[in-house]
């Protein structure tokens, strides 16, 4: 069994109403059924727990900007849970049945990982409709609409229960917190899986607060307090420093992304993709010469 947690913003606003609603619905109908705690008590949220059936904690520990501290509600979600696996993620992201094969393949390869994929940002207009087929019509768009975020993004950590020790009091929802999460990963000997080929998450689109905005979110005091509860700028790492890739249904090694951890290995790797984006096209515009004749 598996539990999910999530901080979900106020409901009040009926776009982000709309796609919390959809990204719930979406947890509930994984097989097996997790469960589903949320956290806060902002607008709505206590209305929606009772609606869905699902655990609500209004009380969390904040800072003085009011946002949700990391450390308090993964304390709180690995005393409540019921399960050995524990998965928080953004309340705008809507998971599949392929989300559950990937953990699958992962939990029945490494007792100790940090699982996580890359979404896809996707305009959502409305509450979804979850009939029959809607898995495979959201997949499409996806595939057709959508556009894959780049490898800083990081929506949702699948981990084993007491992995983690203590955690610094991050400002979940702001820079860094994420990127943090997986060099602890690293940090602390854990598998750290990107299950990107194996999982069409769904992130869907919607804006954001004008001060959380600007070049990568670090022009504000919450996402540089991140970045120095991490350690600084090097405690830093994107799912191109995955040590496995979920592909195909198999968990598979990934070598380079294990070397980008290490010092000189990393520049290793950095140059080894320069090198690659040089002489592929190279290689391309022999083998298509040597094909035409």
């Amino acid at each position: 069994m598996l539990t999910l947690f999530a901080c979900p913003k106020p409901f009040n606003n009926e776009h982000i109403r709309n796609i919390q609603r959809n990204a719930i619905r979406s947890w509930l109908l994984l097989k097996p059924r997790p469960q589903v705690i949320l956290f806060g008590d902002e607008a709505g949220t206590a209305q929606t727990c009772a609606e869905f059936s699902v655990m609500h904690v209004p009380e969390v520990a904040r800072n003085e900007f009011g946002t949700p501290l990391l450390n308090d509600v993964f304390k709180k979600a690995e005393e409540l849970s019921e399960a050995e696996l524990l998965c928080y993620v953004n309340s705008d992201i809507v998971l599949m049945s392929d989300f559950s094969r990937a953990l699958k393949s992962a939990a029945g390869n490494k007792d100790r990982f940090l699982l996580g994929a890359r979404p896809w940002n996707l305009d959502v207009l409305g509450e979804m409709s979850f009939e029959e087929g809607w898995e495979w019509r959201l997949s499409g768009r996806a595939a057709a609409e959508g556009q894959l975020r780049s490898a800083r993004s990081c929506d949702f950590f699948v981990f084993p229960r007491g992995m983690w020790g203590t955690l610094p009091p991050f400002a979940i929802g702001r820079a860094y917190f994420d990127n943090a999460l997986l060099h602890r990963t690293r940090q602390i000997g854990a598998a750290l899986i990107d299950a990107t080929p194996s999982v069409i998450a769904v992130h869907q689109n919607h804006e954001y607060a004008s001060h959380l905005s600007g070049a990568k979110n670090l022009d504000n005091d919450e996402a540089l307090r991140n970045v120095e509860l991490a350690g600084g700028p090097a405690k830093r790492l994107t799912w191109k420093s995955a040590t496995y890739i979920v592909r195909e249904g198999a968990v598979r090694f990934h070598l380079m992304g294990y070397l980008r951890f290490f010092g000189p290995w990393s520049r290793i790797s950095r140059l080894w993709q320069r090198l690659r984006a040089v002489f592929h096209p190279v290689k391309d515009f022999f083998y298509s010469r040597v094909h035409q004749t």
